[in-house]
């Protein structure tokens, strides 16, 4: 967020921090939980479409065995 003087803040239990104003140790962290955060986001992004794709392929082995089934089954 930003305070009234446009300077970027972070909020902490009620407590606003200009970020400028913290040390480099603590604008390090920071920058670790930020991307950490955006790691986590993309993991879960990159879970979702796993399902699908494990979804949507389980779907194509089942409707291939059915069409040999088929094929086999025309073929007596």
């Amino acid at each position: 967020m930003d305070n009234q003087d446009g300077k970027p803040t972070l909020t902490i239990d009620d407590v606003s921090y200009e970020i400028d104003a913290l040390t480099d140790k603590t604008k390090e962290i920071l920058g670790l939980h930020q991307e950490a955060q955006q790691d986590m986001l993309s993991a879960r992004r990159k879970a979702v479409i796993a399902e699908v794709a494990v979804s949507q392929l389980a779907s194509m082995v089942s409707a291939s065995i059915k069409e040999e089934d088929d094929g086999s089954a025309n073929s007596e």
